[in-house]
């Protein structure tokens, strides 16, 4: 097996149903508002007084974040170009929402470079690797 196709492995099983849905798998209120966003791939923009802004990766602005982990948990959101999104009302679940799916993500790397160290022993290209298969099932990880 070489690293393209260990990248592919992880692709296949993370795809496959093993992934969890943000936020819907991460939500623990029923406190929550809709929003919608453009079925577009969406980034945090440029910090203006303290407020981020959301923009599409064509430059169009969508909206203003008033911390750092609402502006994630809309790009978070975003993962599947799902339009309508709920977001909690109350910032402290906000905040829980986004961390929980942090340390969720950040499980799934420990596992993939695990999983790459017992494959791949002398290589030092894991991040690499993990880049590729977050970049392939369109996961961000600010």
């Amino acid at each position: 097996m070489n690293e393209k196709e260990f990248a592919a492995g992880w692709i296949a099983r993370l795809s496959d149903g093993e992934l969890k849905a943000f936020p819907g798998d991460f939500i623990k209120t029923e406190n929550v508002r809709e929003f919608e966003l453009p079925a577009k791939s969406v980034v945090i923009g440029n910090e203006f007084f303290g407020s981020y802004e959301i923009i599409t990766t064509d430059g169009q602005s969508i909206i203003h974040a008033d911390s750092y982990l609402l502006a994630k948990y809309y790009v978070y959101s975003n993962r599947n170009k799902d339009r309508k999104i709920s977001i909690p009302n109350e910032e402290k679940e906000i905040n829980n929402t986004v961390l929980a799916y942090e340390e969720y993500l950040d499980g799934i790397i420990k596992k993939i470079e695990k999983s790459y160290s017992a494959e791949f022993p002398e290589s030092k290209f894991a991040d690499a690797v993990i880049n590729d298969v977050f970049r392939a099932l369109n996961i961000n990880r600010y």
